[in-house]
């Protein structure tokens, strides 16, 4: 009877130990991982890689396109949806509601999110690119390789900057009918 106790405590304790290793790895590959506004695999985003990206994108010339991004920001995940025709986002849900203005629709846009990136990659960006003076942040991010727009890109705040994090979970571009 003994024994049997024993390994009952044994079994218990390497099933306790099994649940507290497994936690720990589903909340940090979550945490750390694509569903994170840190992701860790991220390199940061160079001049020279932004640079390609455009020129990629402006050689395609894509001007017709639907894109679905996740968008990561503190404690808050969204679903967003943009359509894309002749270079302006006609429509934009948020999470299943529709987005009325015009500005806020048009940010979602590729060329819109590329230009955002490289205004916080300018020298002067410390200031310009927070609400508060003096917070600081990093880009982080990956272009899509035939297109060249972001496809998972963050933005990593330091003091009271807001972080976020962006994928694209799908793009597709739109033939024109002409």
């Amino acid at each position: 009877m003994g024994r049997l106790l024993s390994n009952r405590k044994v079994t218990i304790l390497l099933l306790v130990l099994a649940v507290v290793i497994g936690f720990r790895f589903f909340r940090n590959s979550m945490y750390y991982g694509r569903n994170s506004v840190e992701p860790r695999y991220l390199p940061l985003v160079s001049l020279d890689a932004l640079d390609t990206a455009e020129e990629k994108w402006q050689t395609v010339g894509l001007r017709d396109y639907d894109l679905d991004l996740k968008f990561i920001a503190e404690a808050r995940t969204s679903l967003i949806h943009v359509e894309v025709r002749n270079g302006i986002a006609v429509r934009m849900t948020r999470d299943g509601i529709e987005e009325l203005k015009p500005e806020v629709c048009d940010e979602w846009t590729i060329d819109s999110q590329l230009r955002q990136i490289r205004e916080r990659l300018a020298p002067d960006a410390i200031f310009r690119s927070s609400h508060v003076e003096g917070s600081q942040m990093s880009m982080y991010g990956l272009f899509d390789e035939n297109f060249g727009f972001p496809s998972d890109y963050s933005r990593q705040g330091f003091g009271s900057a807001v972080k976020f994090h962006i994928r694209v979970i799908e793009f597709a571009p739109k033939l024109s009918r002409r």
